[in-house]
């Protein structure tokens, strides 16, 4: 019976988890000096929410799971002026 219910939350969970896998290789494949309406188009492709972060900055984020489960999860882009991505980061705590 425990194993049954630990499967279960396994299971649960391992969306979740894939989902972080999959962002991180996302973020891995932006390179530096691509458009970011490029990036934008395949974060928006995927699924993922485009937030504007301010001073050069835009986040790509897992969506919500829930409502009370906010996603911290996502790809941290640092824009040049000229419109290109300089830098993408994985963070846990956007």
């Amino acid at each position: 019976m425990a194993l049954l219910m630990l499967m279960g939350v396994a299971i649960g969970f391992l969306p979740y988890f894939a989902a972080s896998r999959e962002i991180q290789s996302f973020c891995a494949s932006l390179a530096a000096g691509s458009p970011l309406a490029d990036a934008q188009a395949q974060a928006t492709a995927r699924g993922y929410d485009v937030v504007p972060g301010g001073e050069g900055r835009v986040l790509l984020k897992l969506p919500q799971l829930a409502p009370q489960v906010p996603s911290k999860r996502g790809c941290d882009l640092h824009v040049g002026p000229t419109g290109t991505v300089v830098t993408a980061a994985y963070s846990d705590s956007l």
